[in-house]
């Protein structure tokens, strides 16, 4: 088991079981994210939430070897833009009006909101604690 895990998977796990959370409480009116398909891209940021929060928490403490690279992206790569796209979402659902009166924006939806942020938050911070992110080990060299 890794005993070390970085502040930055903590924040991923966290930020997706505060979604997943969210996701379950008064949303938008009276539905939450799985109510009856009326919000299926509530639904699928709060999945993005979880599948995130359980790719980190596999690797960080059930040692779960997953490949390097998915479809030429790397782990973190696919972290950053999964994040950015729940946050996206949130954002929309944030701007949204309906018929000229600002709608009803249950517990669920900030909660869903802060989680999104804290996506985005975790998933960056990871992408600067990367090895890959540093750049390379030795100077160029000339020609």
């Amino acid at each position: 088991m890794n005993n070390k895990v970085s502040p930055p998977q903590i924040i991923i796990m966290a930020s997706g079981a505060v979604m997943l959370l969210g996701s379950f409480l008064k949303f938008y009116g009276d539905d939450n994210a799985w109510s009856g398909g009326s919000l299926p891209i509530i639904t699928l940021a709060a999945w993005i939430g979880l599948a995130m929060a359980v790719v980190i928490a596999l690797q960080a403490f059930a040692n779960v070897q997953l490949p390097d690279r998915v479809l030429t992206f790397t782990w973190t790569q696919l972290h950053l833009v999964l994040a950015i796209y729940a946050a996206l979402l949130m954002v929309g659902w944030l701007l949204i009006k309906t018929g000229g009166s600002s709608p009803d924006r249950g517990a669920g939806f900030w909660l869903m909101f802060l989680g999104a942020a804290g996506l985005v938050v975790g998933a960056v911070m990871l992408r600067n604690d990367s090895p890959a992110s540093a750049g390379p080990s030795s100077p160029p060299t000339s020609f």
